[in-house]
Order: structure tokens, then sequence, then C-alpha cells
């Protein structure tokens, strides 16, 4: 498995907003600066999070970016299908038949078994981590892993 630049991006400026949220908006130059990534790309980014309902807007000198819901109420699992779509999706054999007109595997196929069962439980992990549970520091969010995610 393979997460994007825009699925990691993404998640790490909507970390970055949610750190802030305490002390106001944050601007698209700050959040830029704090994960090292261009403006242009920021925005890209953040227009995304704001179009999926994980960021608002606030206009003006003071504005940037507020978390449109409590961190306690956004999950990683939302945010990746926001940002990235399914992991495997069933139309994949469709796009990958080799020199064939189709897959020679499309009546059975045990990988496409292995695929989606691996997204699903995938997802059943992120839906368990809002974005509360990954602000904090690396130790306390692998106890939160081990002690809630890994009982899937």
């Amino acid at each position: 498995m393979k997460i994007s630049a825009l699925e990691e991006y993404g998640l790490r400026c909507l970390i970055q907003v949610a750190r802030s949220q305490d002390k106001g908006p944050l601007s698209i130059p700050e959040i830029a600066r704090r994960e090292g990534i261009t403006v242009d790309y920021t925005t890209k980014l953040l227009t995304i999070l704001r179009r999926g309902g994980f960021l608002k807007s606030v206009r003006g000198t003071q504005g940037g970016y507020l978390l449109a819901r409590a961190p306690e109420e956004i999950t990683l699992a939302q945010v990746m299908r926001h940002l990235g779509g399914p992991i495997f999706e069933t139309g994949t054999c469709d796009h990958f038949p080799g020199g064939a007109t189709q897959c020679v595997h499309l009546a059975d196929c045990g990988m496409r078994s292995v695929w989606v069962g691996v997204t699903k439980h995938l997802f059943d992990v992120l839906d368990k981590l809002t974005l509360a549970s990954i602000m904090e520091n690396e130790a306390s969010v692998t106890a939160f892993i081990d002690k809630t995610v890994l009982e899937v």
C-alpha cells in the first residue's frame, strides 16, 4: 500500500489547523511554512479539504482556516476517502487485463478477495482513529493504536 502525497500532506495540513484551533485561523503561508511545502500546493490541499467539509475559511487580514468540526468528529477514514478514495476498487480489474481484453481471473480471483479484505480492514482501523487521537506525541498515538485499534 502506498499513501499518496495528496493524502499525506492533506492530513498533515489538517493536523496543523487542528493544533492551532484555539489560537484562531491559520493562514496558508503559515501552514506551508510549517509543513515545508509550497503555498500553491497548500492552497490546493486546503481547498480540497474545505470542499470536503473538514475546514472552513475565515476572510480578512487575520483570516485563514479553522476546522469545520471538532477533531473528535473527524476520522482518518473520512479524510483519506475524500483525499484519495478507496485503496482498491473492484473496477481495477478492468484496467489491468494484461494482453487480453479482460483479466483472465475475472470469474474467480483470489487476489481480488485479498485487496478487498485488506482495504476493508484498513478502513476499519482508520474509522477508529480521529484527528484528536493522532494530534498527540508519537508515544501517545502508538499507545492509543495498541489499545484501541489492534482489536480489529
